[in-house]
């Protein structure tokens, strides 16, 4: 129910209020609200929230300074065919969620994903 603009004056309007100048995550949500349940859903109200947090290097400072320890995962990326895997959609996030896990527990920091068709597609954390 907001248009472009809307949207980024308001997550500006966010890191002013809350102070945050010196870098930060922001995460725009967007999610279909209570009114119509069920799987066909183009009758449910859309709502918007922003959240925005302070928040450094992904893989920590150190990380930055003397590199990562990367695995590839055994999980595939979502296929772009299916349930539109290049959107950052809340839905999307299990997969990456299970190869982190699995790369962590190996020992090592980062996981990379492969697509369905063998090439490496993204890290668990980064398009």
């Amino acid at each position: 129910p907001f248009t472009l603009e809307e949207l980024n004056k308001a997550q500006v309007e966010l890191l002013q209020k809350n102070e945050l100048t010196n870098g930060a995550y922001i995460r725009p949500l967007v999610y279909l609200g209570y009114g119509v349940m069920g799987l066909y859903h183009k009758d449910a109200p859309v709502k918007v929230s922003i959240s925005a947090w302070e928040w450094g290097a992904y893989l920590g400072e150190e990380g930055l300074k003397k590199g990562v320890r990367v695995k590839i995962s055994s999980f595939t990326r979502t296929p772009n065919t299916s349930g539109m895997g290049k959107a950052k959609s809340v839905a999307n996030y299990m997969n990456s969620q299970m190869a982190k896990y699995e790369a962590v527990e190996a020992g090592y920091d980062e996981a990379l994903l492969r697509d369905d068709q063998g090439y490496i597609a993204e890290a668990s954390g980064a398009c």
